[in-house]
């Protein structure tokens, strides 16, 4: 079982420490870009085990937090990119309500950038004088995304992106890979943890490798929708820029080591001259991506692809 509390160590000895005695706010907000979420499911893990060592990751609760069904864990996400007042309203009537399983409730909002001034408005007396039995802990990038006054209430907690050799440690304990394997990997996930996900997501994987055949069998149909054009255009961008550095020998600079098989069968089809045409004219698509016609776009994937080979 994978602990992401070994990627944010000082943070986690803060959290637990500050927890064990009773002097930890129990409105926290989680500021940056990545383990956040992980963090506090975590420390909701922390809070509800019972073992000794805590989390054990093997007992009801902290099972039950893995599979987020914990009936005093309760996960806030924005409907539509919006955080709801009758959301709120559910929210405030939980947070008073008794504790099932556990001492405590712990309510995680994902998306706090999304609340709109009625809803924070509504959540503001809570945030402020929150139930002794709940810890309410909100997830954004930024400060700048949320109400002063939603900030203000909060206990801020900044989460730098891990640390290099604790991520290496991380990726040899949870992948099952040898040091130099893991260097190599963490290097190529700039050391960031959601590309290191999306290195090692297999669905992800089988994705790009669909996105590949299609473009390269000059099989593209029309885009389903704008958000797919982006995606896979995204997906072919970095693969021609890969396979750049692949015919300059610069493999240490790939990016898509799954990807390494059709860099090996399509190198020989293209010339770099030919691959920054074809790179030139993807970015002019993506720039146009909001008013393109779905359909040209889908064609001119295909002719783009066709005249440079």
């Amino acid at each position: 079982m994978q602990c992401f509390y070994e990627l944010q160590p000082l943070i986690w000895k803060f959290l637990t420490l500050r927890f064990s005695h009773k002097n930890l706010s129990h409105s926290l907000l989680f500021l940056g870009r990545e383990t956040q979420f992980e963090i506090a499911l975590d420390f909701a893990k922390f809070v509800f085990c019972n073992s000794e060592n805590k989390p054990c990751n093997t007992c009801q609760d902290c099972l039950k937090v893995n599979a987020k069904t914990h009936p005093d864990l309760f996960i806030l996400e924005s409907d539509n990119k919006t955080i709801k007042i009758e959301m709120i309203r559910d929210l405030i009537k939980k947070a008073h309500s008794t504790p099932v399983r556990a001492e405590y409730k712990i309510f995680i909002i994902k998306d706090a950038k999304d609340f709109n001034l009625e809803s924070a408005n509504a959540f503001l007396k809570t945030l402020e004088e929150p139930p002794l039995d709940c810890f309410f802990i909100l997830i954004t990038e930024s400060k700048e995304n949320l109400l002063p006054t939603i900030v203000s209430r909060c206990f801020r907690i900044y989460f730098p992106y891990p640390d290099k050799l604790q991520l290496i440690k991380f990726i040899i304990k949870n992948y099952n890979l040898s040091e130099e394997e893991a260097k190599v990997l963490a290097k190529k996930s700039g050391y960031s943890l959601n590309k290191l996900r999306e290195l090692k997501d297999k669905n992800l994987i089988t994705q790009k490798k669909d996105v590949l055949k299609r473009a390269f069998s000059h099989q593209y149909k029309e885009f389903a929708d704008r958000e797919k054009l982006k995606k896979d255009l995204d997906v072919l961008i970095s693969f021609l820029r890969d396979l750049i550095f692949y015919k300059l020998d610069l493999k240490e600079e790939i990016f898509n080591i799954d990807l390494n098989e059709y860099l090996q069968k399509i190198s020989f089809s293209f010339k770099i001259e030919n691959i920054l045409k074809i790179l030139e004219t993807f970015f002019k698509i993506k720039e146009a991506q909001n008013n393109i016609n779905l359909r040209l776009a889908s064609l001119l994937v295909n002719e783009v692809l066709r005249w440079q080979s």
